[in-house]
């Protein structure tokens, strides 16, 4: 989660707070090896996922005219 945080330019709390929101919605795992967590996104699942706001966001005619 450091690294990650580093990269992002945040502190390691929020970080790893973004990163439990996406482990909850399923779009990454994380597994943990001695101080190490590893993180992999779930590219099914954020496709499902993308699938069906577009098909959602479709739906609204405010989306459609492009408002």
């Amino acid at each position: 989660m450091t690294l990650i945080a580093k990269a992002l330019g945040v502190a390691q709390p929020t970080a790893s707070r973004h990163l439990e929101i996406l482990k909850q919605a399923g779009f990454i795992t994380v597994q943990r090896h001695l101080k190490w967590s590893y993180c992999k996104r779930d590219e099914a699942a954020i496709g499902e996922y993308l699938n069906w706001l577009g098909a959602e966001l479709a739906q609204r005619p405010e989306v459609k005219q492009g408002r």
